[in-house]
C-alpha cells in the first residue's frame, strides 16, 4: 500500500482513498470532487497494480 499512496496523495481529483486490506481482493475505495476514474486508475497501474472498477 505504501506504494500506491505516494500516487494516489497527489492525484489532485482524490481527497479520500482506502484499501479494504481484510478483503481478499483489496478492494480500494477513492472518493473526490470531480474525480477523474483514469487518472486514479493509471495511478494504480504505474506502481504494478492490477485495477478494475466495481459497482
Amino acid at each position: 500500500m505504501k506504494t500506491v499512496s505516494y500516487y494516489l496523495n497527489n492525484e489532485e481529483t482524490v481527497e479520500k482513498w482506502h484499501v479494504d486490506t481484510d478483503s481478499r481482493d483489496k478492494v480500494l475505495s477513492v472518493a473526490g470532487n470531480q474525480l477523474n476514474e483514469e487518472r486514479v486508475i493509471t495511478a494504480v497501474q504505474q506502481v504494478g497494480f492490477d485495477i478494475e472498477k466495481i459497482s
